[in-house]
């Protein structure tokens, strides 16, 4: 599933809220990402989009991975760090929490506990 929403190529158009995590190399399983965002987006179903995006990570890593772990969110590869720069990411894991109009509301930088994610979401859900 692709998003609509967020800066660069992440779309533009209204949708639901978001959570994008920019993680890098030996960040695919922990932090956010991989079974942890996989955890978050079953519980939030359709409310919240969530996208792991993998810094300076060809689609040969990523996607070998999210199989493996049968993620069923967004996985994209920045091999190129195009997204990355886009939304000025400094260090990872970089957490960005949009609205459902695409506007980033907050943003963190480090690991993330569930109740800190919940609490991000939630103030942009409302």
């Amino acid at each position: 599933a692709g998003s609509g929403w967020g800066r660069g190529s992440l779309g533009g158009r209204g949708g639901p809220s978001g959570w994008v995590v920019f993680l890098g190399a030996g960040w695919a399983g922990r932090g956010g990402g991989g079974a942890g965002g996989q955890g978050f987006h079953e519980q939030s179903g359709d409310e919240v989009e969530v996208i792991a995006v993998y810094v300076g990570e060809p689609a040969t890593a990523v996607q070998p991975f999210a199989d493996r772990l049968g993620l069923s969110f967004t996985q994209l590869p920045d091999g190129q760090t195009t997204l990355s720069s886009a939304y000025g990411v400094m260090g990872v894991p970089a957490h960005f929490f949009l609205d459902s109009a695409g506007v980033v509301q907050e943003t963190r930088i480090g690991v993330l506990s569930p109740d800190q994610i919940d609490q991000a979401v939630a103030k942009v859900t409302v």
